[in-house]
């Protein structure tokens, strides 16, 4: 500390200091090499980070700055920054910010604790290492989706038992109806579909198209019966026999006059 803080230390923090007495409220105290601090809005350096404390706790992939002092106020000093992750190891970049103060930012991944080295001139300071906290990522708020959690990594993933959809996690247990009815629906009506088509190939082996059968001029009848006449026709180059049915009106016409007429008259009335 330097000596206005030193000497003035009681009045700064409210303190009475008896007349020819001198109150030293805030003494001097030996400091490391280095002293390693978490960067935050306030400014308070009093209490640097100890060696293999957790210096620092944050969420995966958010990022945290640090800041350190070099208390012996050297110049051609090198400071590197390694942060080591299990089995990965990241250097961090140094920015020099004036007064022998050097400030940089990392940016945990991994679930647990990591650790934080300082080395000056290939030497590890005093102070370290220090140890970085990481909890894990919050998804479900970040997303807005409740079914979503934080690899080891920081990526966030569907939990199992779901799947992702549209940009959102979707249960199996929601998904699966809402593809299986409609699946299901379409099925029956495919199904439907399918069993009229083979029921009408079917029936087009006996069904007989008007438009195929070639008739006489007037058409040669040579039978008859009560509900129609038996016409001599060809069928694609065969002759064949189609009975044509008279309309049931008809009938009750050539009833009414049968019994008018006798049956005499009606074999001569057929007969022209």
């Amino acid at each position: 500390q330097n000596e206005d803080t030193v000497v003035n230390g009681c009045s700064l923090a409210g303190l009475r200091c008896d007349a020819n007495f001198q109150c030293l409220c805030r003494p001097c105290v030996k400091a490391f090499d280095v002293d390693v601090f978490r960067k935050s809005e306030s400014s308070d350096r009093t209490a640097p980070c100890k060696k293999m404390d957790i210096c620092a706790t944050k969420e995966q992939l958010s990022l945290v700055s640090f800041f350190f002092v070099d208390n012996l106020k050297r110049d051609n000093v090198r400071f590197d920054v390694r942060f080591v992750e299990r089995d990965k190891t990241d250097y961090a970049d140094i920015t020099y910010i004036g007064d022998f103060t050097y400030e940089f930012t990392i940016e945990p991944r991994e679930r647990g604790i990591s650790i934080l080295e300082i080395l000056a001139d290939g030497e590890q300071i005093s102070q370290s290492p220090l140890r970085v906290e990481t909890a894990s990522r919050n998804c479900q708020e970040e997303y807005n989706d409740g079914w979503r959690i934080a690899d080891l990594e920081g990526n966030c993933i569907c939990v199992t038992g779901s799947l992702y959809i549209g940009g959102s996690c979707v249960r199996y247990s929601a998904f699966l109806p809402s593809i299986l009815v409609p699946l299901l629906v379409i099925f029956m009506i495919a199904g439907f579909f399918f069993i009229e088509y083979k029921r009408k190939k079917h029936d087009s082996i006996w069904r007989v198209n008007q438009s195929d059968l070639e008739f006489d001029d007037p058409p040669a009848v040579i039978g008859r019966g009560t509900l129609g006449l038996v016409l001599l026709a060809g069928y694609r180059g065969t002759t064949v026999a189609v009975k044509r049915v008279i309309p049931p009106k008809l009938i009750n016409n050539t009833e009414n006059k049968n019994s008018e007429l006798g049956s005499g008259d009606m074999d001569e009335l057929d007969d022209g």
